[in-house]
């Protein structure tokens, strides 16, 4: 880990003011010391000590497929796949396929990360296409069917203020951060209850 700084106090040979990088290894002593705490830090800090949730997405449509899972702040999008068929070949049986590989690529991360919950997103006409391969009921359970209105990043944050997702993400700092966005261009919207800058809401 690298500390990059300003030094206001030092030996006379290395002038106060200028910057220095302090590298720290694991095992490395070294006190940090803060004048004071604003609440949004302390709310900061006590969040980083609470278990982490893990969720899985997976938006996809009859031609392609995006898997992510939430991050500290955001998405981490893992992969996509994109159906090697052309348009005019689709059928209900090529379609079939491309669904089979799309459940593969949950079970894989699935087994190898764990997630607490999987939410599959799809427009509309083919959000049941993938849950109706899954027979495991166990595994059901833990999997949520929501639409979406395209497979994109624009897709996911469109998923996760979902209504139908409310219990499920309710340790999602990605969700309530968006929704809190959301919230603030509203009331800016209509001359509401909304400050914004250091000095307004400190």
């Amino acid at each position: 880990l690298r500390i990059n700084g300003t030094i206001t106090q030092g030996p006379d040979d290395i002038p106060k003011g200028s910057y220095q990088n302090i590298t720290l290894e694991v095992g490395s002593d070294i006190t940090l010391s803060k004048v004071s705490w604003l609440q949004y830090h302390k709310e900061r800090l006590d969040d980083a000590t609470k278990t982490k949730f893990t969720y899985l997405f997976c938006l996809y449509d009859r031609e392609e497929a995006m898997f992510a899972f939430s991050a500290k702040s955001g998405f981490k999008i893992v992969a996509r796949i994109k159906s090697d068929l052309p348009k005019k070949a689709y059928s209900s049986n090529t379609q079939g396929t491309f669904y089979e590989q799309i459940l593969k690529s949950i079970e894989t991360y699935d087994q190898r990360e764990q997630p607490q919950h999987i939410i599959l997103a799809a427009p509309s006409f083919y959000k049941d296409n993938v849950i109706s391969l899954i027979k495991e009921d166990e595994f059901k359970k833990k999997i949520t069917v929501v639409s979406c209105s395209s497979v994109s990043k624009a897709g996911l944050e469109e998923v996760s203020k979902s209504s139908q997702l409310t219990k499920i993400l309710q340790n999602s700092r990605t969700r309530l951060e968006n929704i809190l966005v959301e919230e603030l261009f509203s009331e800016i919207g209509k001359e509401g209850a909304y400050a914004y800058g250091i000095k307004e809401v400190l």
